[in-house]
C-alpha cells in the first residue's frame, strides 16, 4: 500500500485546521476507510489508515506489528478547541474611502441606528460613492437614482416665477418642498440645495409622520451631512461642464488637539455656470464648518454652520404658440433678471449615552433663508405677433426653528429584542412676503405692460 499526501500553501478544502488538504492518490487498495487529523497549527494533517491489504502475507504482518507497538488513534487523537471567525469590512462606513454602493443602515426611518433589512419601510439609500461617482451638483440629480422620485425644476409651487430657486420634489405623485437635513425640517428650495457636505441622502417612501409631523403622505427625503472624523482627510475636487461650467470643492477633517477631543470638518465650493438659455447664470458660493467635542467616551457635542450665497439669472422659459417650432431654444423673451438667495443655517447637537442601552440626544436649529428679486421681466403673452411683457419684484423670508428630543433604548422581554424611542419636536416656520407690481391702475387690477414686435426685432 501507498499513501501519498501533497500539502500545499494555498487554499482548497478546509478541515477544521488553519491548512489545507488538496489531494490523496491511493493505489492497490481494496478497502480504505481515511480519517483525516490536525494536529497543532504549524503542520500539515495527518492522515491515518484503516486497511485491508489481500494476498500480502508481509503486509499484513507489518501491520500487526505496527498496531501492537502503537496506540490506537481513537485513542490519541487530540481535541481541537472551538473557533470563531469574526469578519470585518475593509471601510467603515464613515470612512471617506468607502467604495461601497450599498449602505445597510439609515437613520431616516426609525431614528435609530437600525439596519434597512430591519425596518418595515421602504428606504432607500443613495452612498457617497455614487454620488461621487455621479459628480452630483445638486439634490435633484441625486434623486434620479430613487424610482418614484421627480423634482418640478420650473419652480413648484411658485408656478415659475422663481425660476427655479422653489423647485419641488414629488415623491410618489405628491408634490412638496419640505425636506430634511439630519432629521430637521427645511421647506424652501430642497432640491437645490449644495451637496458638498452631503454624506448620503435617504429617501423614505410612504407615510412618515409618525416620526416627523407634517409631511406629504408620498414619503419624505433626509439628507445626512458630513461629519467631523479622529482621522485627517484632505481632498479637493475640480469639476468642469457644459456652458461654462466650472466647479471647485475642499473637504478637510481632523483633530485639533492631541487626545481628539475635539474635532472638525470644513468643506467649501464655488460655481460658476452658463445655461443654454439667454440672461440665465449661477454663481455660488458654499461653506460648511462643523466643531464636534468628546466631553467624554459618553457624551459628544456638535456645533454645526452652513452658508450658501447663490446669484442667479431666472427665466420662465416662455415661447410664443405662433413661433414654437421656428424660435431657438437659446431665446428668451424676458430680459436679466438678478435673483440672489441667501441661506444660513445653525445648529447644537448633544448626545449622552447612560449605558451600552440607553441614550438620550437633543438638537436645536435654525435655517434662515433670504431670497431678493428686485425685478423680474416675464412675457405674459404671445398671440399677435408680438409679446406682452410684466414687471414684477418680491422679496421672501423663511425662517425656520426647530428642537427636538428623543430617548432611545433597548431591552429584552423574554426571547423578544426591543428598541424603544420616546421623544417629541417641535417646529417653527415664519415667513414675509413683499411684492412690486406695475400695476396701471392697481383698483381695477389692470397691469402696466411693454410690447416687445417679434416680427421686427426677431426677423427670422
Amino acid at each position: 500500500m501507498k499513501i501519498n499526501l501533497f500539502y500545499l500553501k494555498k487554499p482548497h478544502y478546509r478541515i477544521k485546521s488553519a491548512y489545507w488538504l488538496t489531494a490523496i492518490p491511493l493505489l492497490n487498495l481494496t478497502a480504505l476507510p481515511i480519517q483525516a487529523l490536525a494536529f497543532g497549527q504549524n503542520e500539515p494533517p495527518m492522515i491515518s489508515a484503516n486497511t485491508q491489504v489481500a494476498d500480502n502475507p508481509t503486509a499484513k504482518a507489518k501491520l500487526k506489528a505496527k498496531a501492537n507497538t502503537q496506540p490506537s488513534p481513537q485513542s490519541s487523537t487530540p481535541t481541537l478547541k472551538q473557533m470563531t471567525v469574526i469578519g470585518t469590512t475593509d471601510y467603515g462606513l464613515d470612512d471617506p474611502y468607502n467604495p461601497n454602493y450599498v449602505l445597510p443602515k439609515a437613520t431616516g426611518g426609525t431614528k435609530t441606528d437600525t439596519p434597512i433589512m430591519e425596518t418595515p419601510l421602504n428606504v432607500q439609500v443613495i452612498s457617497k460613492q455614487v454620488l461621487k461617482d455621479q459628480q452630483v451638483i445638486t439634490l435633484d440629480q441625486a434623486l434620479k437614482n430613487v424610482s418614484g422620485v421627480t423634482t418640478n425644476g420650473s419652480g413648484g409651487n411658485e408656478d415659475g416665477f422663481f425660476g427655479g430657486t422653489g423647485q419641488s420634489v414629488i415623491l410618489r405623485g405628491f408634490e412638496s418642498q419640505t425636506y430634511f437635513r439630519d432629521g430637521f425640517r427645511l421647506q424652501q428650495g430642497g432640491s437645490s440645495r449644495e451637496m458638498a457636505n452631503v454624506e448620503s441622502v435617504e429617501v423614505i417612501k410612504g407615510p412618515a409622520a409618525i416620526l416627523y409631523g407634517l409631511v406629504e403622505p408620498g414619503g419624505m427625503i433626509n439628507v445626512v451631512t458630513k461629519q467631523p472624523l479622529a482621522t485627517p482627510y484632505y481632498a479637493a475636487t475640480q469639476q468642469f461642464g457644459s456652458y461654462n461650467l466650472y466647479r471647485t470643492m475642499l473637504d478637510a477633517t481632523g483633530p485639533i488637539n492631541q487626545d481628539k477631543s475635539l474635532l472638525y470638518r470644513m468643506n467649501l465650493s464655488y460655481q460658476n455656470s452658463g445655461s443654454f438659455r439667454d440672461f440665465v447664470d449661477k454663481e455660488d458660493v458654499f461653506m460648511a464648518p462643523v466643531l464636534k467635542w468628546n466631553i467624554s467616551p459618553r457624551t459628544q457635542a456638535t456645533l454645526e454652520m452652513e452658508y450658501n450665497h447663490q446669484h442667479l439669472g431666472l427665466d420662465t422659459a416662455f415661447l410664443p404658440l405662433d413661433k414654437l417650432f421656428s424660435t431657438p431654444s437659446s431665446r428668451n423673451y424676458g430680459e436679466y433678471t438678478p435673483t440672489t438667495r441667501e441661506t444660513i443655517y445653525g445648529g447644537f447637537n448633544i448626545a449622552h449615552q447612560f449605558n451600552d442601552d440607553w441614550s438620550v440626544k437633543h438638537r436645536f436649529s435654525v435655517n434662515q433663508q433670504n431670497i431678493d428679486n428686485p425685478y423680474f421681466v416675464y412675457p405674459v403673452d404671445g398671440s399677435g405677433g408680438s409679446v406682452t411683457r410684466q414687471l414684477w419684484g418680491v422679496e421672501s423670508q423663511f425662517n425656520t426653528y426647530s428642537t427636538n428630543l428623543d430617548l432611545i433604548g433597548h431591552f429584552d422581554t423574554a426571547a423578544l429584542h426591543h428598541t424603544l424611542l420616546i421623544g417629541g419636536d417641535y417646529y417653527r416656520l415664519d415667513n414675509g412676503h413683499r411684492e412690486a407690481t406695475s400695476f396701471s391702475d392697481p383698483a381695477n387690477f389692470i397691469w402696466d405692460t411693454s410690447t416687445i414686435n417679434i416680427k421686427d426685432i426677431f426677423p427670422k
